[in-house]
Order: structure tokens, then sequence, then C-alpha cells
């Protein structure tokens, strides 16, 4: 069920694409593990 603040897997996916974006400039090795 979904209810306030729920997002989709794609929008989950999309944003820690962004976020592993930010993490390879800065170098702190977060990794997004994982079936897409």
């Amino acid at each position: 069920m979904d209810g306030p603040g729920t997002i989709t897997w794609e929008e989950f996916l999309d944003n820690a694409k962004s976020l592993l974006d930010v993490s390879d400039k800065i170098s702190d090795g977060w990794e997004l593990h994982g079936d897409e």
C-alpha cells in the first residue's frame, strides 16, 4: 500500500544513481548493490 512519502522503485533507483555520481566526485566509495 502506498502512503504519504512513498516513492516508486524507479524513483529510488534514479535517486540512488544521483547519489552514486556525488559519491564518485567525493571518492567516498559508496556502491549500489543488487538488481535494477
